[in-house]
């Protein structure tokens, strides 16, 4: 997750002349999944939208398990 968070801020800083440059489909630094950044109501977010290794090693899918908010139990990760 961290990697993923400093690959769009290197993109975003990059492209700071056109802030749409951000737009696209991007690799994880790690390459273990491609993020599709995408912008709504001049709004920017990012989805996973491919994972190298989507099962964990028991073949169970992976969950996320850094949530920062204690009450919620880890959900899988999915893959628009």
């Amino acid at each position: 997750m961290k990697t993923l968070i400093i690959a769009i801020l290197i993109a975003f800083f990059q492209a700071s002349d056109n802030p749409d440059a951000i737009l696209g489909k991007w690799n994880t630094m790690d390459n273990e999944g491609i993020v599709k950044v995408y912008k709504r109501d001049q709004k920017y977010f990012a989805k996973l939208i491919e994972l190298k290794e989507p099962n964990d090693k028991n073949g169970q899918q992976k969950k996320d398990s850094k949530i920062p908010v204690l009450n919620l139990k880890p959900e899988t990760l999915s893959v628009y």
